[in-house]
């Protein structure tokens, strides 16, 4: 998916104040001290997509990722597909996973939660039409001899849970593409079924207050690509993942559709490519008490676009568009 040298992330900045006291040589009441703002859990982290060239955009981004997480913190990041251009890595031990993974980022010292997109998941082109080479990805992760334990996929769609926040790494290419008739990912095994039962159960059981699913497809986009059900002007096309996104977050959300956050490139240049920046490479934050617990948020990446759509499905093009 085409592309921009950007790294985005997502959600609303808040900071927690934090009172401070020191103590007095008399006896003087606690209630004569001024109440203390009681903090609340806080959770940094940083959202791209479109990034494994291993080439200067990449670097850059990367650069500009480890100057924020230096000024602000940073206790994560989302990788949100392409994670290897063009075709995806030919084995767990592809040299690529070095070079256009563990190389760029050496000097980020955090986790990447990864998901698949349609490069991951294809054999001569990009169209993401050969879901098996996706699995070398996922077996990367259980190697005992790689570089760092910084990459992160034990499976093809997973969840992990940071203090008051779930994040859900969705399978989207499978959902999307044509692809092969795969006996467990082809389009008519039941594949999609399977994920929406595992959705719906891991949302149900997690008491988290922020609700996150990430994916490589958008749901909406500013992009030339478009939007799902329509990707590329192709009537149908990710008809499929449309459906799945809607019925899904329709049962767990209070609106009918996904309440899309941004999406985000990581090197992948499409059109004219800014220089990646430290304003570029944002860094937000989630507060626990700030959202309902019934509201469900989708984090996406690729197809050369970022995008905003409000809490009353207003969409709007954010400032920069890429």
């Amino acid at each position: 998916m085409k592309r921009l040298a950007y790294s985005a992330a997502l959600l609303a900045f808040l900071l927690a104040l934090q009172g401070c006291g020191s103590e007095s040589d008399n006896n003087d009441s606690a209630d004569n001290n001024p109440p203390q703002e009681e903090t609340q859990p806080t959770l940094r982290f940083i959202a791209v997509g479109d990034t494994g060239t291993g080439g200067e955009r990449q670097y850059r981004v990367a650069d500009a990722m480890q100057q924020v997480c230096l000024e602000r913190g940073c206790d994560f990041a989302l990788g949100l597909g392409d994670n290897i251009y063009e075709v995806g890595a030919g084995s767990p031990y592809d040299p690529q996973f070095e070079e256009k993974f563990e190389l760029p980022y050496r000097n980020l010292d955090f986790t990447f939660y990864m998901t698949l997109g349609n490069h991951d998941n294809s054999l001569l082109t990009g169209l993401g039409l050969y879901n098996d080479q996706g699995q070398n990805q996922v077996a990367y992760h259980y190697r005992a001899d790689r570089s760092s334990e910084k990459w992160y996929m034990p499976y093809r769609y997973y969840s992990v849970e940071h203090e008051h926040a779930l994040f859900m790494s969705l399978d989207s290419n499978p959902l999307v593409t044509p692809g092969d008739n795969h006996p467990n990912r082809g389009p008519i095994t039941g594949y999609k079924e399977t994920q929406t039962r595992w959705f719906l159960s891991t949302v149900e059981r997690s008491p988290a207050t922020w609700r996150f699913a990430f994916a490589h497809y958008p749901y909406i986009s500013n992009g030339r690509h478009g939007n799902a059900g329509r990707y590329d002007l192709i009537p149908g096309l990710g008809i499929r993942y449309k459906r799945f996104l809607e019925k899904r977050f329709a049962s767990m959300s209070t609106y009918s559709s996904p309440a899309t956050i941004t999406t985000c490139n990581g090197c992948r240049p499409w059109k004219t490519a800014p220089t990646p920046s430290s304003s570029s490479a944002r860094r937000r934050e989630t507060k626990a008490a700030k959202q309902p617990a019934s509201q469900l948020k989708l984090l996406s990446g690729g197809r050369g676009q970022r995008f905003l759509l409000d809490r009353n499905h207003r969409r709007h093009l954010l400032r920069r568009r890429l």
